[in-house]
């Protein structure tokens, strides 16, 4: 195997290994577009909670005026309270587990996206040296053609001469 086609296939592995790296750039990219997409539902979640939450507060304040008649009343508004509060502290959690994720997830691509640059980068240095390479093959080759050129005419010269003294 001569130098230029090991160089053409190092550059052919290069080429599959980008590919590669792109293949996972996009699927990281996915699993982030699904991370955002459940960060955004939780964002949802919070501010509906958020809403009962601040409804119930408002009722349990109307009905703290009658708070002799409404004990038991009050007692289960609190247990929703709890309840909706227990809910919010685990979508909190929740959410900050999926940041965590999303920001372990953003820097896999980034140190993807350098390895591609890096690996795009050595593919083209190759490129350039496997096509100077090519090129001073080209320009060999141009060389022996014409010496060969040369030497032939030279040996028709030669030919001439022996048969000139022959006759």
């Amino acid at each position: 195997m001569t130098q230029a086609e090991q160089k053409r296939e190092e550059l052919r592995l290069i080429s599959l290994r980008v590919d590669e790296l792109k293949a996972q750039n996009n699927a990281y990219e996915s699993q982030t577009e699904e991370l955002k997409q459940e960060f955004d539902k939780s964002e949802v979640q919070v501010s509906k909670l958020i809403e009962e939450i601040s409804c119930l507060k408002d009722e349990v304040e109307k009905l703290s005026g009658k708070r002799d008649g409404l004990k038991t009343e009050i007692d289960k508004y609190n247990g929703l309270l709890s309840k909706v509060s227990d809910k919010y502290g685990k979508i909190v959690k929740d959410m900050e587990i999926t940041e965590k994720r999303r920001d372990s997830i953003q820097r896999e691509i980034n140190d993807q996206n350098k390895m591609l640059d890096k690996a795009q980068s050595e593919n083209e240095a190759n490129s350039l040296i496997v096509k100077s390479q090519y090129d001073s093959l080209k320009g060999f080759e141009e060389q022996l053609l014409i010496r060969e050129a040369l030497i032939n005419k030279r040996e028709e010269t030669l030919d001439r001469r022996e048969q000139g003294l022959k006759i």
